[in-house]
């Protein structure tokens, strides 16, 4: 089989890359073992600094090999607007919002800023003041509104920020949900009946408050129509707290992309990972899938490498080296003894361990030569950031995405532009 564009790997980074080379009208084809959308928030980060405005210099402060400062703000500004527009014609629309001025809840009761979020996560923004009712529901285990208001009541006051929670417990009678995940609880609730007995349980209680929290479990493929059934019932706004794993808001983002996509004509092929490569004169020929009875092989004109780094088996981790198991690529790294250091909420060096690249994202070697003039390389496989302690993991997944997906459809020529 031969294609235009073949994208390995179904995270955020390779999606969007999809994206992008399937609107410049190349054939494209996504090959993946698996999916990692239950591990998403559905929250887009794009960190610290600020990919949309500084071109010119490292947006994240100390990090001038950081991604951004090789994809450039027209790629993030590129790669959000398309991102936004894949979701939003997939009935699964995102919000960009002004930089601090998002707060959002977590499972822990902790806060975060949101800098992209889904709809349903909008009306949780702590900067209101508002007075929230946290719910929760008996049998489901992975969430405790007490202990979510209780925190999130001591860091506003320690913030000076107005606003207050109250957490609540609320049974729903005729269902045990002993034993339910997040993504057990969404399925429960595309159930009319079963929505209607959380309104019930949750009306006599909501008096006073101005907004109801639930864990993000309102469906997984009907939030709109849930979240817009609980709002009516309970004549107030109704918002999404982010949960353990699995992750339905990360979940329902994914099933957006890849049904925007192959709505576009994008072939996925899943189950199967890719367990080697056919090279020749810098250049991917092949590369061969673990399928049924024997391999398959897929070839194509580019290849983008959207693997996952380290959590997502893009890059394997042994006790005396990290390697780049696909091609045998280089890979920037700490040496063993000093992968880690002791504080660890500062980030690890290890994190900052990848594949160098050059504008282009074309994987190259120590001395800057290009390893494959076909292949272009995306998120969490790129050396020179940490996606966790930067927190913008996802937004150098859109930007970079984006980048080599425009690239590999003829769309753009130069990054950092």
């Amino acid at each position: 089989m031969k294609y235009d564009v073949v994208v390995i790997g179904m995270g955020l980074s390779g999606l969007v890359a999809a994206l992008a080379a399937a609107s410049a009208g190349r054939e494209c084809l996504v090959v993946a073992k698996g999916c990692s959308g239950h591990y998403h928030s559905g929250i887009i980060d794009l960190g610290t600094g600020d990919p949309l405005v500084d071109n010119n210099g490292p947006v994240i402060p100390g990090q001038p090999v950081h991604p951004y400062r090789l994809a450039g703000a027209m790629a993030v500004q590129g790669g959000l607007e398309l991102f936004c527009r894949a979701v939003r014609e997939s009935g699964y629309p995102y919000t960009r919002v002004d930089r601090g001025s998002c707060l959002l809840l977590t499972a822990m009761g902790t806060l975060r800023q949101g800098d992209v979020v889904p709809f349903t996560m909008e009306n949780g923004n702590l900067l209101s003041g508002a007075r929230l009712l946290v719910v929760g529901f008996e049998g489901y285990g992975d969430f405790f509104p007490g202990y979510v208001a209780g925190n999130v009541n001591r860091r506003l006051n320690l913030l000076g920020l107005g606003g207050t929670a109250k957490g609540v417990m609320v049974r729903v009678a005729g269902t045990d949900l002993s034993g339910c995940n997040a993504y057990d609880l969404a399925t429960h609730f595309e159930r009319d009946e079963f929505c209607r007995s959380v309104a019930r349980e949750v009306s006599i209680k909501v008096k006073g408050f101005d907004a109801v929290g639930f864990p993000a479990v309102l469906g997984s493929r009907q939030a709109g129509e849930v979240l817009g059934e609980l709002q009516e019932l309970l004549g107030v706004p109704v918002f999404e707290i982010p949960t353990f794993l699995p992750s339905v808001p990360g979940m329902r983002l994914f099933n957006a992309l890849k049904d925007y996509l192959t709505g576009h004509g994008v072939k996925f092929m899943t189950g199967f990972g890719v367990i080697s490569a056919q090279t020749r004169n810098q250049r991917c020929e092949a590369v061969w899938l673990d399928t049924p009875g024997r391999p398959g092989r897929v070839s194509a004109d580019t290849y983008i490498l959207a693997t996952g780094g380290i959590v997502g088996g893009g890059l394997e981790v042994t006790p005396e080296i990290i390697r780049e198991p696909l091609f045998g690529l280089p890979v920037a790294q700490p040496p063993a003894y000093r992968r880690t250091v002791e504080q660890w909420l500062a980030g690890q060096p290890y994190a900052r361990s990848g594949l160098m690249v050059n504008e282009l994202l074309q994987p190259v070697d120590e001395e800057g030569r290009v390893c494959l003039e076909n292949v272009h390389v995306t998120g969490r496989n790129l050396g020179g950031y940490d996606p966790f302690a930067d927190r913008c993991g996802s937004g150098v997944a859109i930007a970079t995405g984006y980048l080599a997906g425009s690239l590999a459809g003829g769309g753009a020529s130069h990054a950092g532009t």
